[in-house]
């Protein structure tokens, strides 16, 4: 279950794709790698047929766990996004969280977070 990141040149900036599939009835834990300052433009879940699973986005500061944040925990959903309502940044050594919960039975969960690559900070 390693995260696996894509990126495509656009004419706005380098999008940057983390992604990550659990095995069956499995949590997954899917994580910006913090290597570069990114903003995020937004996240999803997806559990596949009609599991349903816990999902949490949280901010993991390079700071340390005292400046860690909740931003969105979301109870059980076969499909959820997180859509910042603000301008996410995160500099270099911050990362978000996306922690999926296991789906029960036979189901799988994915996560994805979308974000544009910015200057080295």
């Amino acid at each position: 279950m390693a995260i696996t990141r894509t990126e495509e040149h656009t004419p706005w900036g380098t999008l940057v794709l983390f992604s990550q599939t659990s095995a069956a009835d499995t949590a997954l834990t899917c994580s910006t790698d913090g290597l570069m300052p990114y903003k995020i433009l937004f996240a999803t879940m997806d559990c596949s047929s009609t599991g349903t699973a816990t999902c949490t986005y949280t901010l993991n500061s390079a700071l340390g766990a005292a400046f860690d944040a909740l931003l969105e925990s979301d109870a059980t959903a076969v499909v959820q996004t997180f859509l910042p309502t603000y301008e996410l940044l995160l500099r270099t050594g911050d990362a978000l969280d996306v922690l999926v919960g296991a789906a029960g039975a036979t189901f799988t969960t994915s996560a994805v977070i979308y974000c544009l690559m910015l200057d080295d900070d």
